[in-house]
């Protein structure tokens, strides 16, 4: 398993991939204020029609008490931020665990590839029955491909608790 520095160094590392490429300001912190509710894993392939200029609430696709209950402990209600244009995010703080939940969904032409954000987080263990496809890290983060334009990053400490909020994230998605 990884350290959670040299995560927190990947997951910086896709910050800067996706600043870099979306061509905007640094992300806006949340609310939780960790480093990985800053941005992370997960993106959408380049070259399609999914509409960057409307950006999801991705707090709307899961509430605080059905998070809770997927990963098996009381989280707060989650915090909407846009970390970047066709990148939004939703972070529920939790009083147990280290980094709480974060939700990132990754949408449209602004969002780097599937690819390039399972490459910068470590991503490297195939998760079946999510997505069209889907990679975990083994320490934080869950990257689902719904499609060519849209990808889900789920980061929570517990694996079952990734793999349970992704699901219902992406069902919520389609």
């Amino acid at each position: 398993m990884k350290s959670r520095s040299v995560t927190a160094l990947g997951i910086l590392a896709v910050v800067g991939i996706t600043l870099a490429l979306a061509g905007c300001a640094p992300a806006a912190s949340s609310a939780a204020g960790s480093p990985a509710t800053q941005s992370s894993a997960s993106a959408a392939t380049s070259g399609g029609s999914v509409d960057t200029s409307k950006e999801i609430d991705a707090c709307s696709l899961l509430s605080a008490s059905d998070a809770s209950a997927l990963v098996g402990e009381t989280l707060s209600t989650g915090v909407s931020s846009t970390i970047a244009p066709g990148q939004d995010q939703c972070a529920y703080a939790s009083n147990g665990a280290d980094i709480g939940l974060t939700v990132i969904v990754y949408h449209g032409d602004a969002a780097p590839s599937y690819a390039l954000i399972v490459s910068a987080t470590g991503a490297t263990t195939p998760v079946s029955g999510v997505g069209e496809k889907a990679a975990d890290n083994g320490s934080i983060e869950l990257d689902v491909a719904i499609s060519d334009q849209r990808v889900v990053a789920v980061q929570y400490e517990k694996a079952a608790g990734r793999l349970a909020v992704a699901k219902v994230v992406v069902a919520a998605l389609k």
